[in-house]
Order: C-alpha cells, then structure tokens, then sequence
C-alpha cells in the first residue's frame, strides 16, 4: 500500500462531522495564516462550522482529532484562544 493509499485509509476512520471540523479548519488557516494555523473562535466565526456546533461541542471534536494525531491545539497568549494547528499525519 502506498502513502497516499495509506494517508486515505485513515482519513475514512473520521465520521462526517471529524471531517468537516477539519475542512472549515484547513479553511480557515489558509486564508487567515497561509495553512499554518488558526485560532479556535476564527474557526467557529468564519466558517459554517459555527452555525452548526456550540463552541463545547467544537472543542469536544478538536479533543478526539487531536487523539487521533490529525492536529495540535496550544494555548495563545491570554488574549487569544487556543491555536489550532494542522498536522494531519
């Protein structure tokens, strides 16, 4: 099996909405930081994610992608939430 084959066999493992958080996140960090990152409430502000899941029900499928190796979240500094960043491994 080769890399590609291998990177698809994992992305199939997320249910429809661990798939969707991604997209509006890889959305949201390539207009806001060219892919490199984005902030957890741009991601709820800016993208049709927001008008679907509470910022709890968010942070609850940031936690399980997190686990699952898809993605990073760091504290910013106090006056920013947390940053997300995008691994996708």
């Amino acid at each position: 099996m080769n890399e590609t084959q291998t990177q698809m066999n994992k992305i199939n493992n997320l249910n429809d909405l661990e798939k969707s958080v991604l997209e509006c996140i890889q959305i949201e960090a390539n207009s806001s930081t060219g892919g490199e990152f984005t902030y957890f409430d741009d991601v709820l502000k800016n993208t049709w994610i927001g008008s679907i899941m509470t910022p709890a029900q968010f942070k609850g499928y940031l936690s399980q992608l997190q686990k699952k190796g898809y993605l990073m979240v760091e504290d910013a500094d106090s006056s920013r939430p947390k940053q997300i960043f995008n691994i996708y491994s």
